[in-house]
Parts: C-alpha cells; structure tokens; sequence
C-alpha cells in the first residue's frame, strides 16, 4: 500500500508539472502568434512600435501563490492590451492602460483575485508589474 500511495505522489506531481507546462507553452505560442501578425501588418510603418507586452506578476501574500493561477492571471491580463501590438509607442497612454486594469477582480476557479497595477513602463516592450490580491 505504502508503494502504492508513494508512486501515485510521483506520478501526480510530474503530471501536475507537465500541465504548467503545457499551459505556459500554449500562452507563449498564441501570444508569439498574434504578435507576429500585428507586427506584419505594420511592418512598412517606419516609426517606433509596440512589439512585445510583458507582465510580472507578484502575490501580495506569498503563501497563495499558485503558478496556474498566476499563467492563467497573465494570459487574462496580455489579452486586455492585445491592441497596443504594432501601435505606435507616442500613441501609447500610460493612464488609460493603467484604468484598464488598476483594481480589476478576476475570476479563477472559485477564487477571486484583485489586480493592482504598482508600475507601467511604456517603450517597445510594455511592462506591467502587477500585485496580486487573493479575495476570500
């Protein structure tokens, strides 16, 4: 019984890690996509642009992170500014990026998490840094 129970503990624990995995790579290819075809889009346009959107996620307590929740968080958070891709970076306006998202509650699984936006920094790359709230 007992190499029963310590095999199954193996065994979920690598699935559990193949599933984060696949999730990340599955964002990164679907991000990379679309990426792609916005920048092709724009590619005669001569003036600085948008061409990549980058999120880093922080919990307010550490004790709740969860890292699918953090992908799935990111993936939410990178589909809300899918528009600024191939936009030109003097059109960008720091403000409306940061009403979008500042204080959002977003829904995973039967929790509730708050988004609080603590830094933007607009340049080809767009960064958010991002705390997280875990609402009860």
């Amino acid at each position: 019984m007992l190499g029963v129970i310590v095999i199954n503990l193996l065994i979920s624990y690598r699935i559990d890690n193949y599933m984060k995995e696949i999730q990340r790579l599955e964002k990164v290819i679907e991000e990379k996509e679309f990426r792609l075809e916005r920048l092709e889009e724009k590619i005669d346009n001569k003036r600085l642009m948008v061409n990549d959107i980058q999120i880093q996620l922080k919990y307010e307590d550490e004790e709740e992170n969860d890292d699918i929740v953090k992908i799935a968080l990111e993936k939410h958070v990178k589909d809300k500014f899918k528009c600024l891709l191939g936009k030109e970076i003097e059109k960008t306006d720091g403000e409306v990026l940061l009403e979008i998202i500042d204080n959002r509650i977003m829904k995973i699984g039967s929790k509730e998490y708050q988004l609080k936006v603590k830094r933007i920094m607009i340049s080809q790359v767009v960064k958010f840094w991002i705390e997280i709230k875990v609402l009860k």
